[in-house]
């Protein structure tokens, strides 16, 4: 089974094919690390975007 670096390698060979192996396993390298660090943002924020919402609803049912 080909694993999601080969795959995306051969995506970019198609690309870019006058790269090299090398420049197309670093290519890869940093992509993987840019979108495995976006999805870690995003899911973050939306963590602290759930919480902040209901602090915010415990909030506006307590007791003045």
């Amino acid at each position: 089974m080909t694993n999601d670096k080969d795959l995306l390698a051969k995506e970019l060979l198609v690309l870019y094919p006058d790269f090299t192996d090398d420049e197309l396993k670093e290519a890869t390298k940093n992509l993987r690390y840019f979108y495995t660090q976006a999805v870690k943002v995003a899911l973050k924020n939306q963590e602290n975007k759930q919480n902040t919402n209901v602090d915010n609803k415990n909030h506006s049912n307590r007791p003045h």
